[in-house]
């Protein structure tokens, strides 16, 4: 019997581990905010994530904004994918109408992976904004959604 495939099979499951291949599912986080008390919340964080649905999206420069709703904690946030150009900056948030405010967020040059902002309660009226610069070229935009 050889020791060196034993190894091997360790090895395997103990980077499994760390990397979390082969997890166990575990049942999706109850949300723990409704409405109003999950305003400045990460919709992570408390659970809304799951189960949410996407009310408006676009992409354009090597970005995908999405406007998201949970129907669970009745509020809603801004998440963006970046695919990374080395040369462009993207800023985006989620804006509330009345009073005016909002929650941002930022991908430097080159940075790839998806990140989004806190939540606003669904009752305001709210939309995504996504700024995109590319220093390279001179080129900037702004894009909305809708309001919703």
């Amino acid at each position: 019997m050889s020791h060196g495939h034993g190894i091997a099979t360790v090895l395997v499951i103990v980077i499994s581990a760390l990397l979390g291949v082969g997890a166990v599912p575990t049942p999706a986080m109850a949300a723990t905010c409704y409405g109003a008390s999950c305003n400045a919340q990460d919709p992570q964080v408390a659970g809304c994530s799951s189960g949410a649905t996407t009310l408006e999206g676009m992409s354009d420069s090597g970005y995908y904004l999405e406007l998201r709703y949970s129907k669970a904690c009745n509020a809603a946030w801004v998440r963006v994918t970046s695919e990374g150009y080395w040369s462009q900056t993207g800023g985006f948030r989620l804006e509330r109408y009345s009073p005016s405010s909002y929650f941002s967020g930022s991908f430097v040059a080159g940075e790839a992976g998806t990140k989004w902002t806190r939540m606003y309660n669904f009752e305001y009226s709210l939309r995504g904004r996504l700024e995109v610069t590319n220093y390279s070229s001179g080129y900037h935009a702004v894009w909305y959604t809708g309001w919703h």
